[in-house]
Formats: C-alpha cells, sequence, structure tokens
C-alpha cells in the first residue's frame, strides 16, 4: 500500500494532514503547532516530495529515511512538518488494522489526563483555564480534537477569524528515489 495523496488543512494556528493510500484508505494527523502555516509548506516541501510513493505501512523507516534526506534544514519545523506525516501514518495503519495506535506501539489503552494550550503568553493560567471551560461548554459535545472539522475541511473560517487553507500533494511523477541524496523531480 502506497502513500497516494498528502494533504494539509491550515490556519496560522493548527495544521491537520491527511494522508491517502493508493488504496484509498486514510489516516489523519497534525503537525506541531505554532505558526502551522509555515509548518505546511515545510510538509508540502521537504516531506511529500520523499513520502509520495512510499510504502503506507513501512512508518519508522520512512522517517528515518526523510530526515536523512532533509537533515541540512536546521530548526523545528522540519520536525513538526514529519510529526503530522507521522501521526497521519499511525492513524491509517490504525484503522486498518481496528486497533488503537497505542495498542500498535506496545501500549494498553486506559483513561489519561490531557494537556492544553493556547500557547497564549498574554493572559495567567487562570484566565486560560476559564477560556477553555468556555470553549468545552460552548460546543455542546466532546470534540474529536485529533480531526478537524467538516466546516474546517470544506474551508469555513476557523473560530479565531482565520481562514483554513487546504494544500495538497499527490503523485504526479514517479516516486522519490530509494538511493542517493537528490530530491524526487529535480
Amino acid at each position: 500500500m502506497k502513500i497516494a495523496k498528502l494533504e494539509t488543512f491550515n490556519d496560522r494556528y493548527v495544521c491537520f494532514v491527511r494522508v491517502t493510500s493508493d488504496s484509498g484508505a486514510v489516516g489523519w494527523g497534525q503537525t506541531s503547532t505554532y505558526n502551522a502555516d509555515i509548518t505546511a509548506l515545510i510538509f508540502h516541501r521537504q516531506v511529500a516530495p520523499w513520502a509520495l510513493g512510499a510504502s503506507a505501512l513501512e512508518i519508522d523507516p520512512l522517517i528515518e529515511r526523510i530526515e536523512e534526506r532533509e537533515h541540512k534544514f536546521p530548526g523545528s519545523y522540519r520536525c513538526r512538518a514529519l510529526a503530522g506525516l507521522d501521526t497521519a501514518l499511525w492513524d491509517l495503519r490504525g484503522r486498518l488494522e481496528d486497533k488503537p495506535v497505542v495498542e500498535l506501539l506496545g501500549g494498553t489503552p486506559r483513561r489519561l489526563r490531557a494537556y492544553a494550550s493556547s500557547m497564549r503568553r498574554d493572559i495567567t493560567p487562570e484566565q486560560e483555564a476559564a477560556r477553555f471551560v468556555r470553549l468545552a461548554r460552548s460546543a455542546n459535545a466532546s470534540p474529536n480534537w485529533s480531526m478537524p472539522t467538516a466546516a474546517s475541511r470544506r474551508g469555513a473560517r476557523s473560530r479565531s477569524g482565520g481562514c483554513w487553507r487546504r494544500t495538497a500533494s499527490a503523485i504526479t511523477r514517479s516516486p522519490a528515489p530509494t538511493g542517493g541524496s537528490k530530491r524526487p523531480g529535480r
């Protein structure tokens, strides 16, 4: 099963990744936050060219290969972008095997404490907690934080007033080479 299409759905603050295999199987992931719009660009320029056409189930070797090919790009954006691919591929595999990802990684599903942060530095921790309580109450249900909403997938405006942007990479040429250090298509 090969990776046929990679898409990002992002605004400035969050970026979701959707990976689609040549069989039509889909997995969702999320890049790290903070300037997520920049991370989406890095994803399509430095991650997607190596991932398209690669096996969707050989996750660790693919991540290592991209790290090896892009190691000269310093900083956290490369790692942030790879997080989107990594989490989307694990989600795809979990869906295919009908197992939670924690089991695929050798763990056991259980309850755990969650952490959330807006990364805002202009409010106190108490104000942040109150803001999250208000957001949770306004949702009227437990949201699935790992998936973008239907509205965001249609390109609707986000609650923050920003606009979701969708960018896609798909196979339009032969897959990335298996050896050497040149990028595919270059």
